[in-house]
């Protein structure tokens, strides 16, 4: 039997121990989620996101903790992709649309 034959039944069982989850407080709670006119919010007992759509799409709209403190602000773009020539395009700057395949 090869040696690394040994480390994978080793490996699942050190990973079933190490399976749940750690947090270093209270376990976060179930999702929760809320659409309304415009907006949604998704979050848990530990903090909450809002979204905003309108006429230019969907933007970020802030995170805050569970204690009201704010975490991101609004606006803040939830992701940036950086190109190698330089450019940058934030989330809040990109648009849904049809993808072609090309045939």
């Amino acid at each position: 039997m090869h040696p690394v034959s040994y480390l994978i039944p080793l490996a699942a069982a050190a990973g079933l121990a190490a399976a749940a989850p750690l947090y270093p407080g209270d376990a976060p709670g179930k999702a929760q989620a809320s659409v309304s006119a415009g907006s949604a919010t998704l979050g848990n007992d530990a903090f909450r996101a809002t979204y905003e759509a309108d006429g230019h799409g969907v933007r970020f709209g802030g995170l805050v903790a569970a204690d009201g403190t704010p975490l991101l602000n609004p606006g803040t773009p939830l992701f940036s992709i950086r190109l190698k020539d330089g450019r940058v395009f934030n989330s809040y700057d990109m648009k849904a649309g049809a993808i072609s395949t090309g045939t």
